[in-house]
């Protein structure tokens, strides 16, 4: 689906998936989030360990901004800043 949407596509995207491929997914990730839109990421407290590659990928990426929601399982919360 993230491979074949297009660049902005979309305004939010609700991702629980398989963790350890969230690396493989960040590049179609940000290029089909819309800027301002909002990525959610769920389990990343409770799953630290298997999204911690992941987290470093986003923290260090210039295009979007982050803050965690410690709720429950914790949601990762990515905003793509606007153009």
């Amino acid at each position: 689906m993230l491979a074949e949407s297009r660049d902005g596509m979309w305004d939010f995207i609700f991702l629980d998936a398989e963790r350890p491929a969230y690396v493989d997914y960040w590049p179609d990730l940000v290029r089909v989030l819309a800027p301002g839109g909002l990525l959610a990421v769920d389990n990343v407290v409770s799953h630290a360990d298997q999204v911690r590659d992941f987290r470093a990928l986003v923290t260090g990426d210039p295009r979007v901004s982050e803050a965690l929601a410690p709720t429950g399982a914790g949601a990762l919360l990515v905003v793509r800043d606007p153009a």
